[in-house]
């Protein structure tokens, strides 16, 4: 290949993982702290400080926390050990975020900066590489595009959680083993991958499981694949070693103690929500139409046809894509633990590279003006669907149910609103002169330090709020803002309990995540608000409510 071809897919490669990082970077500046990112933040930073056992190791391993708060060791924020709610997870870690000595912001936004580039930079080789193997430059550049515009991705990418790393980790483990030169260096980088998967998530589990079908379904097809008993022993051993490694050498019963803990928790289901009905034991088809409608049209066109052409010519390549995902997905659909699409990230990376493989294979089989023509469609689809979306990308939804403004009617809760939306709550509130405000919020951040001045109403958070709370205004505008999990009473015993709000236009909705009605002159919705708080315990409230001046 010529040397200026080779600069222009690289330059190609290098703006599609500049874009990546734009997105994902406007989505930090908007997003207050998520309702697990916290917790995450704090044990991680504990687990890289201090000999105390891991902070969070009844829900996760320690891996991917102290991976995403490597950046605060430069920050040196107190470990705070001596906090009166060390044992109590949220509060602590609340304390740790908003009552530090260095910024809630600073905190949170370095943790998301280093999470968002360092994993991308390990995740876009691959995904690059392995599209160049199976369809050259035009797969090549597909992969590049549809990774840098997949919002899926760089969205949760960008946020100081456990969802990235192991997602990262699950695609390189199968990367290696799918090489088509397999040798002993390929097994023993598969082995650091599965290691770190495995000490990243509780979910990845089903990993050695993928691997071990895989392995025997490819040496049925290729025997010469057959790995030898030393392959094996390394990629066993190397495995261990990293698991080990991220419980520092110590008790590491506490993996499998969590493990079974976490899997008892998951196995008894949680209150979920989809298109308009609720389900403790979670929906068969929760996965399938959260993959439809939160991923970019065209992507899922394109893989799909990648899909199809892959089943066709299965090869051991093809195995090594098809099988993690389709496994993945399956595993994803008995699941009774319904809150988020983000539990199936890992099976976006092999999306993006079935349908990088389609490309290439529409350039073999259409004519070339409708190959271009089919080409550029998707991608200026793709790219207005995201840019629309700008910079709420926690809130993307594509464009079967009108974009992100449409999404509340099918989905909840980390899909949609994970408590992210309280800084745009904030600067709609600045504009019409910073009001206080009745609050309903699904989260844990703190609208105080946001700037807002409100009086909770069915908070739904792991933190018992006191700064920041004023009753009502007597005189002037009411404002009444409900987040979007809480509007649909997903966690509440009454889901009817805001239904009054559902034939009420919003004054207006905050990062398509918060939506916020003025009652100012609704006389029968002030007498349902004043019923709410006097229900609650808050009388004076309540009062002030339904007797206020306007």
């Amino acid at each position: 290949m010529p040397l200026g071809r080779k600069i222009g897919l690289g330059a190609f490669a290098a703006l599609a993982f500049l874009a990546a990082l734009f997105f994902g970077f406007a989505q930090i500046r908007d997003s207050s702290a998520t309702y697990d990112e916290p917790v995450h933040l704090a044990s991680g930073y504990l687990a890289l400080k201090t000999n105390f056992p891991p902070l969070n190791w009844r829900d996760h391993p320690p891996l991917a926390e102290m991976w995403e708060a490597f950046p605060l060791l430069f920050l040196n924020p107190s470990t705070m050990v001596l906090n009166s709610e060390f044992g109590r997870l949220y509060p602590f870690a609340d304390q740790f975020i908003y009552k530090n000595r260095v910024d809630a912001s600073r905190l949170l936004n370095s943790a998301r900066e280093w999470n968002l580039i360092s994993l991308l930079l390990i995740l876009f080789p691959a995904v690059l590489v392995w599209s160049w193997t199976l369809g050259g430059e035009y797969a090549f550049l597909a992969a590049a595009f549809f990774l840098a515009f997949c919002p899926p991705i760089f969205s949760n990418f960008s946020l100081a959680t456990t969802d990235a790393m192991p997602a990262v980790f699950y695609f390189l483990a199968c990367f290696f083993l799918a090489h088509s030169r397999r040798g002993l260096r390929e097994w023993g980088l598969a082995g650091l991958c599965l290691g770190g998967a495995l000490a990243s998530k509780f979910s990845m589990i089903l990993l050695p499981v993928v691997i071990i079908s895989a392995l025997l379904t490819e040496t049925r097809v290729l025997p010469k694949r057959r790995p030898s008993v030393f392959q094996i022993f390394i990629f066993c051993a190397l495995a261990t070693l990293v698991l080990f490694a991220a419980y520092r050498f110590g008790d590491v019963s506490l993996y499998w103690s969590g493990l079974f803990q976490t899997l008892t928790r998951l196995s008894q289901g949680r209150p979920s929500f989809l298109l308009g009905r609720y389900s403790n034991h979670g929906f068969w088809d929760f996965f399938p139409v959260a993959l439809v409608v939160k991923t970019p049209l065209p992507l899922l066109l394109f893989s799909g046809l990648g899909l199809y052409g892959a089943f066709r010519k299965p090869s051991a390549q093809e195995i090594w894509l098809l099988m993690p995902l389709v496994a993945y997905f399956i595993a994803a659909l008995m699941s009774k633990t319904d809150i988020g699409y983000r539990h199936i990230l890992p099976i976006y990376p092999f999306l993006i590279v079935l349908a990088a493989r389609a490309v290439a294979d529409l350039k073999q089989r259409l004519s070339p003006t409708i190959f271009r023509v089919s080409i550029l469609t998707g991608g200026l689809w793709t790219l207005l669907s995201v840019i629309w979306a700008y910079p709420h990308y926690l809130v993307y939804f594509n464009e079967l149910t009108g974009g992100p403004s449409g999404g509340y009617h099918v989905l909840a809760d980390s899909s949609l609103d994970w408590g992210q939306g309280l800084k745009d709550l904030a600067q709609e509130l600045k504009k019409r002169g910073n009001p206080p405000i009745i609050l309903s919020y699904f989260g844990v951040a703190d609208p105080a330090y946001e700037g807002i001045h409100y009086f909770p109403l069915a908070f739904y958070s792991n933190i018992d709020r006191k700064d920041g709370v004023t009753l009502p205004p007597k005189t002037g505008p009411l404002f009444f803002a409900v987040s979007e999990t809480n509007l649909q009473a997903v966690y509440f015993v009454d889901k009817n309990l805001f239904s009054w709000l559902k034939t009420r236009t919003p004054a207006f909705i905050a990062g398509n995540s918060i939506f916020v009605y003025d009652l100012t002159y609704d006389v029968s919705g002030r007498r349902i608000l004043a019923g709410l708080l006097n229900a609650s315990n808050s009388p004076a409230a309540a009062k002030i409510v339904f007797h206020g001046s306007y």
